[in-house]
């Protein structure tokens, strides 16, 4: 039994997980709405592309970020680069880095 590829916990044998693994799980986030108000960031874009807004004029008009504020940074990393489908975790220091 090569132990190479794997290793022991409680007993029993569990697979090395390499970088394309956990690579691969976090793909399988995905971020795409204020889930307060329903309203996906694609369909958000297109609202603000039409009628240009701040992230406070968001909020006002459509509630977005103004519920919970998890979409906020999502938002704003939306307004700035034009993404609309997230793949990790934003907060508020995210927001403007890139």
């Amino acid at each position: 039994m090569g132990h190479d590829s794997s290793t022991h916990a409680e007993g029993r044998e569990v697979p090395h997980q390499d970088g394309a693994a956990r690579d691969a799980r976090r793909c399988d986030l995905v971020i795409d709405r204020c889930t307060c108000f329903d309203l996906r960031f694609s369909d958000l874009k297109k609202k603000v592309e039409e009628r240009p807004a701040t992230m406070d004029q968001i909020a006002r008009r459509y509630g977005c970020g103004s519920c919970c504020g998890i979409c906020r940074p999502y938002i704003e990393r939306m307004l700035e680069t034009g993404e609309t489908v997230f793949h990790e975790i934003l907060t508020e220091r995210d927001a403007g880095t890139r």
